[in-house]
């Protein structure tokens, strides 16, 4: 496919000349923008219009962006769409330890807003008849923080919990609710996050959470 030069122009008006293919992906298009003005990736939004940007697995020509096309860049601090975890897809990570599963489902608004969600199980030898409950047996824990942005430095993003929601025999180091969410970009789309896991019990263990779909 035929190169193409895309217009990316920043909020201080300044404009950025990025030559590229137009077989390229926008994943890649935000890779070289993050490059060319010295931040994560996962800060890069850019905008054609009014209109997020936000396939990134698609080619530029699927998206309709050909030479000379003008784009806008906003850089954001804080998260934004849906992210999750799931240790049965990241190559069986376990961040709780052996013997546990684990997933999490975030989802972050534009107004500082975030909703994170920790389901977790370990695999135990119990005896399960038709009465039995994980949940009040130890061996599975639930979680749902509501929160709300708190501060962003240094590439960290802090993140009030404002509610919280939780089923399952928290105890020790997790038995009181956590205060507060440690989020950090990493890779072209990731996100750490610091949660505590209950199958674990272990107060901050870091859950890399991938993009996904939702917005």
């Amino acid at each position: 496919m035929p190169s193409v030069v895309v217009v990316v122009e920043q909020l201080n008006g300044e404009e950025i000349r990025m030559s590229t293919e137009a077989s390229d992906t926008l994943a890649s298009l935000k890779r070289a923008v993050a490059s060319r003005v010295n931040v994560a990736v996962g800060a890069v939004r850019l905008l054609r219009g009014s209109e997020l940007l936000a396939a990134p697995h698609a080619t530029l020509s699927d998206a309709g962006i050909g030479d000379g096309c003008r784009l806008s860049l906003v850089v954001s601090q804080m998260p934004f769409g849906g992210y999750a975890f799931d240790s049965n897809v990241h190559g069986g990570l376990q961040p709780a330890g052996r013997n546990t599963e684990a997933e999490v489902n975030a989802s972050f608004s534009q107004d500082g807003s975030a909703e994170i969600v920790v389901d977790e199980t370990e695999r135990t030898s119990d005896s399960e008849g038709s009465d039995y409950d994980p949940y009040e047996s130890g061996a599975a824990f639930y979680a749902s923080y509501g929160c709300e942005l708190a501060s962003c430095e240094g590439g960290y993003m802090k993140f009030r919990v404002t509610s919280t929601e939780r089923k399952g025999r928290f105890r020790g180091t997790v038995a009181d609710p956590m205060e507060e969410v440690v989020c950090k970009f990493v890779g072209d789309d990731g996100l750490d996050v610091l949660l505590p896991f209950a199958a674990g019990g272990l107060q901050s263990l870091c859950a890399p959470c991938g993009k996904t779909g939702k917005r």
